[in-house]
Parts: C-alpha cells; sequence; structure tokens
C-alpha cells in the first residue's frame, strides 16, 4: 500500500479506492492525503472492459470512503446521484448495483440515520432493525394494486423487481439498442429460405449478423438462439467439419435445442454466427426470438423474431 500510494499514475477512483484502505488499517491522515483536492465528480465511460465499472460504481466508491471519514454533509451530495440513478430506469449492472447498495447501507449504518424504521404495506404495519426489508409477493393478476406508506421519520427507497415471461400476442420483437442484428435463414446452396414452412429431411442454416453501432468496443457479448422442436442442430463439430463465419466466437455452447455463442464486437464491426440445422420432425412449432446482449450492460441488446414455423411433408 505504502508503494502504491507513491505512483504518480493513480487514476482518481484507484485513489479513492486505497484511501479507504488506509482508513480501515486506522491510518485517516494518510487517507486524507490521498485525497485532497481530487475531484468528486466522474466522467461516464464503458464499463464492458474486465473491470466491468461504470461511473456510478465509482461514486459508490467515493460515497463509500466519505462515509468512513464521517463526512456526512458531503455523502449526501454523492449518495442522492446513486439514489436517482438507482430509481431511473437505466441498467445497472450487478457490481454497479452492489457497490451502490454496500456503500449507502454504510452510510445509513455509520450516520446513526437509521437504526430501524416503520412503514405500512397495504395498510398493514410492519418494523424492521435492518436497514433495508424485503417482502416476496405472489402476483395474481394484472390488476393487483400495491400500497407504501412510511410511517417512520427516515427517507426510504421502494424499488419493485418483476421477473417473468411476457405470454406470447402473436407479434414478432424487433429491437435494436447500440448493436444492430439481423436474422436471415439459406438453403445449403445460399439460397433465401423462408423459414414458416420447410420440406421434411431439408437442411439449412440461420445467419445472425451483429453489427456494433455503439459508441464503445463492446466485450462480453451473448447471442442466444433456441429453436423449434421439429429442427434439429446440426453440430458440425462433431462432423468434424469447419464451420464458416464462426472463426471471431469465443466460445460457443451447443446444446440439443439451442445454441449460446459469446464475442467481442468493435465498433462499427460486424460479427457473422452460421448454425446449420435439419427439419427433422412433421408439425407446427414456435420459433423463439433471438436475443443478443452484452452480459454486462443490458442497455447494449437486440431481439428479433418470435413467430410460428412448420415442418412440412
Amino acid at each position: 500500500m505504502n508503494k502504491m500510494r507513491n505512483y504518480s499514475t493513480l487514476s482518481h477512483v484507484t485513489r479513492w479506492r486505497l484511501a479507504s484502505a488506509y482508513l480501515l488499517i486506522g491510518r485517516k491522515d494518510v487517507a486524507e492525503d490521498l485525497i485532497v483536492g481530487i475531484s468528486r465528480s466522474v466522467d461516464e465511460y464503458n464499463g464492458s472492459s474486465l473491470t466491468y465499472g461504470s461511473a456510478i460504481r465509482d461514486k459508490a466508491i467515493i460515497l463509500e470512503v466519505l462515509t468512513l471519514l464521517e463526512d456526512y454533509d458531503g455523502c449526501k451530495e454523492v449518495m442522492d446521484i446513486i439514489t436517482n440513478e438507482l430509481s431511473s430506469e437505466n441498467y445497472m449492472s450487478t457490481q454497479t448495483t452492489a457497490y451502490s447498495l454496500m456503500a449507502i447501507s454504510k452510510f445509513v449504518s455509520f450516520s446513526g440515520s437509521a437504526k430501524s424504521f416503520t412503514f405500512d404495506y397495504n395498510s398493514e404495519s410492519n418494523k424492521t432493525e435492518s436497514v433495508f426489508h424485503q417482502i416476496n409477493l405472489e402476483v395474481l393478476n394484472n390488476n393487483r394494486k400495491i400500497k407504501l406508506k412510511n410511517t417512520s421519520k427516515n427517507l426510504l427507497f421502494a424499488s419493485l423487481q418483476i421477473k417473468g415471461v411476457p405470454m406470447y400476442d402473436g407479434k414478432p420483437m424487433n429491437e435494436d439498442n447500440k448493436i444492430k442484428m439481423e436474422i436471415k435463414y439459406f438453403s445449403i446452396d445460399h439460397l433465401p429460405l423462408n423459414p414458416e414452412k420447410i420440406e421434411q429431411g431439408t437442411d439449412f442454416y440461420v445467419e445472425a449478423k451483429i453489427t456494433n453501432i455503439g459508441k464503445y468496443d463492446y466485450e462480453n457479448i451473448a447471442l442466444s438462439q433456441l429453436f423449434p422442436s421439429g429442427w434439429e442442430i446440426r453440430n458440425t463439430r462433431m462432423d468434424l467439419i469447419e464451420e464458416k463465419g464462426g472463426s471471431n466466437i469465443t466460445y460457443q455452447d451447443i446444446r440439443d435445442d439451442r445454441v449460446y455463442s459469446y464475442f467481442n464486437v468493435d465498433q462499427n464491426k460486424t460479427i457473422i454466427v452460421k448454425i446449420q440445422l435439419n427439419a427433422s420432425y412433421l408439425g407446427k412449432f414456435y420459433l423463439p426470438i433471438v436475443n443478443c446482449e452484452d452480459m454486462y450492460n443490458h442497455s447494449v441488446n437486440a431481439k428479433e423474431g418470435g413467430r410460428w414455423v412448420e415442418v412440412i411433408e
């Protein structure tokens, strides 16, 4: 730590993080010297690198140090930025969310502003001795109402999280956010093919073309392709056939009914993923949407498809 703090090239967030380490061993003087004159503002940056950071994550690091320094007035300004982001619709990675909640919890605990709090949930009184409380809800219908009332003197933050699979409404989904995805089907002879009706026994392939239309190079992109029950995936690796168009794939997981492909795509560059298939079983089947997204930044995503297909005689 002593050797590290003498480096003149330390970034601002590194100095804040190192200061927290000195505070934990009781060297407040060294911590204050490390961050004297350093700005508390953080510029936006791409967090898809191996650090998986973000501007809000770095703000949470700063909040933690200010809390350990007992600079509660300084904490308020930084915490307002973090809480506004937590309550917004903006995507936050797992690490950003964890750092933010951890820093806010430390501030609330250390400042003594909330040893406990009370609230009413659907007219039922609740009290907790912790800095947070979680309620598991059963969603019975779309019209269920949730009513919360803060009955304590502390400022409370409520967050509603819902997970599920949307009902099929018959409409295909097409979205492109910072990456653009095109899905096309071809015969083995590379002629365009309509996947809605394919003769049984036909070999064909699907081509996914992903183009980076964002402002950064994106890493850790995951392409998820699920296929109808009537189609079989031709695992070309098992057939000892080299698959064209897959040279830029970092890793590919081929299963019975789906293929997961992982890769990086630089700005204004395109990655093409080809998967060979066979129309094996007669019948009508549902072809799920193709989903492509940055595993650590869900604001980078693309979706396409969702339709019925048929294998005919």
